[in-house]
């Protein structure tokens, strides 16, 4: 059973998304490349007569040129009866996997030299018996002899915690391309043991990429009627506009907005019709945020089933692809005070489990991993509030988390105080606290002569960019989002500078009454739930004037409200040809509700709010 340097046990990850290959050579776990590529795309593409299947990269190119032969996203349909008819052949879910394992192995064995013969394959925790016995058969049919089956959070957990002699409680949230799993696990020394699972073999980034697909097709057929129906009879516009979506979402998680794009998208009443949209991170978020609460209810369950309070969990592991969104780590931190780590890539988490796996099962020593990492937490200091039932505080929004693996890049965007405001000071901080004080300041950069914002906005979009390089070193951008200017800076501490930020900040609070209690108190925030969070999301920058101050913030429903209001007047063609006797009204009341929010008649406005609301759900529309 022990491996031999020329006899290997090999790791793998087979992936709804993606896949990949690792073993333990020179005592380290590594993903080995296959043909130049770590992650190889899980799409298979079945070649006509004499023509061979294509696996990874150039199956996923036809997509769009023979979508009726090529296979993506198999791995959900695993345990299934579901089939594709291909040349009169009738391929399974386990078939398509055979192919993928196949070419990794072959892939894995041009690399390194070695025969791969026996390996580990991950699994979702949530998987079935039936869906493991798929994934076992696939292995066999690829020629491979699967020594075991390992559930993907344990796996994760496991490259975590290798050559670390630790004793803690992990909360390992893995969510991918297809499906979800959480895991609390407890590490004692080497010993990893799971203590509860939950999770939803179909849910995933591709849930994400349908209704962000979804949400695009509207948009492009409230532009260009009929366009909807002409895109859906087309699986090669399906998937030309699937595939500039799913890079969208990717740059979305970097940055606050994206351009779709798929020119000649199709042809469309005798004219070439092009998609060419942007897309903002909050489309996005509205999108999947009820996707998201399903991940909380499972992370809830494991709580209970293993008998803790998120008090008593001392880390949260991200892992997964779909980690990457920056909602996912802000949803977490602020329903349990948890702070996510990903000083593993969350891609490679797991395949790196599984041949660490694949080393211990063989009786290999393996060493330690070494993965540079942001350690701390960069932070924002803002005006905002803590919930919704606080006056406007200053306080710090996390747009770095910690444990980020270097290099990093995260954006945040925030509003300025108003409309009249011309210039910011943006004070950046070390650490997650929502207290500035708890924080440790490291200098400031400034914007000036910020031109006035359109005709109605109260304040201006300001992204800010943090990226760290290889060398840990902190790189800053404000963007003017509407103008397109820039400035960049690059954190320096020094520590008379530090010192007097600190005291302005202190006095400024102070004298703006914008600290909690009398100010005696040397952590006055109530830690829970906001504890090492980001706290909101949107909030608006320290101006220089700050004696202008800010209006009370919106609670959540004014926000909720908008988005309804906005989203109804949108679907404007779609409520015309599908609720022609309603839309009329549904138009004027969303109208209605945009205005009295212009007007600032708040209570109004919920009011028109929570009656769109229930009418909307009597008439069984879901926007």
């Amino acid at each position: 059973m022990s491996p031999t340097p020329d006899d290997p046990i090999f790791g793998i990850d087979l992936g709804t998304t993606c896949s990949a290959i690792g073993w333990v050579h020179d005592g380290r776990p590594a993903l080995i490349a296959i043909h130049g590529e770590e992650l190889l795309p899980s799409v298979v593409s079945f070649g006509e007569g004499d023509e061979p299947t294509l696996v990874g990269s150039p199956a996923q190119n036809q997509l769009a040129l023979n979508p009726e032969r090529t296979v993506r996203s198999a791995k959900r349909h695993m345990g299934t009866n579901l089939r594709w008819a291909i040349d009169g052949r009738s391929i399974s879910p386990a078939d398509v996997s055979a192919c993928i394992l196949r070419t990794l192995a072959e892939g894995a064995q041009e690399a390194t030299g070695h025969q791969v013969r026996r390996v580990v394959i991950t699994v979702p925790a949530w998987f079935t018996q039936a869906q493991r016995a798929d994934t076992r058969k696939a292995g066999e049919a690829a020629g491979l002899e699967v020594l075991r089956l390992v559930n993907e959070p344990t796996a994760a957990a496991l490259a975590h915690a290798h050559a670390q002699e630790l004793q803690r409680r992990a909360l390992v949230y893995d969510l991918g391309g297809g499906t979800f799993d959480v895991s609390l696990v407890q590490q004692d020394g080497p010993v990893v043991e799971v203590l509860a699972s939950h999770g939803d073999a179909h849910l995933g980034g591709d849930d994400f990429d349908r209704l962000l697909y979804l949400h695009a097709l509207e948009r492009l057929d409230d532009d260009c009627p009929g366009l909807l129906a002409a895109v859906e009879a087309s699986p090669a516009a399906q998937n030309r506009l699937l595939s500039a979506v799913e890079q969208v979402k990717v740059e979305l998680s970097g940055d606050t907005w994206a351009q779709l794009r798929a020119p000649f998208l199709i042809e469309h009443a005798g004219e070439p019709r092009h998609a060419d949209l942007r897309i903002e991170r909050s489309e996005l978020e509205d999108l999947i945020h009820p996707l998201l609460e399903r991940t909380l209810s499972s992370v809830d369950q494991v709580l209970t089933d293993a008998g803790l309070d998120p008090t008593q969990v001392d880390e949260l592991l991200l892992v997964g692809g779909s980690t990457r969104i920056p909602l996912v780590g802000a949803l977490l931190r602020r329903r349990y005070g948890l702070e996510g780590s990903a000083a593993i890539p969350p891609e490679r988490a797991v395949v790196m489990g599984a041949a660490i796996q694949g080393a211990i099962v063989g009786g290999s020593r393996v060493d330690g991993v070494l993965v540079d990492v942001a350690p701390f937490s960069l932070s924002v200091g803002a005006v905002g509030v803590p919930d919704p039932y606080s006056p406007p505080h200053f306080l710090c929004s996390v747009v770095t988390p910690r444990n980020a693996s270097l290099p990093s890049r995260h954006t945040q965007r925030f509003y300025t105080m108003s409309a009249a405001q011309r210039a910011l000071e943006l004070p950046v901080f070390q650490g997650g606290h929502p207290n500035p004080l708890a924080n440790i300041a490291l200098g400031e950069i400034d914007m000036r002569d910020i031109p006035p914002g359109p005709d109605g906005e109260v304040g201006k979009p300001i992204d800010v960019e943090f990226r760290h390089d290889l060398d840990g070193m902190v790189h800053i951008r404000i963007i003017d989002v509407l103008e397109g200017r820039e400035v960049a800076g690059r954190l320096a501490v020094d520590g008379d500078q530090v010192e007097r930020l600190r005291a302005k900040i202190e006095k400024l609070m102070r004298m703006s009454s914008m600290i909690p209690g009398d100010g005696s108190d040397a952590d006055p925030w109530n830690p829970e739930p906001l504890a090492y969070g980001a706290g909101p999301t949107e909030i608006e920058i320290l101006a220089d004037q700050t004696a202008d101050g800010a209006d009370d913030a919106a609670p959540d429903n004014l926000d909720e409200a908008r988005v309804l209001f906005r989203a109804v007047r949108r679907r404007q063609r779609s409520l015309n040809s599908q609720h022609p006797e309603q839309a009329a009204v549904l138009l004027e009341d969303a109208k209605r509700g945009l205005d009295l929010l212009d007007q600032g008649e708040d209570e109004a406005a919920v009011a028109q709010y929570e009656s769109l609301a229930d009418r909307l759900f009597d008439l069984g529309i879901f926007l």
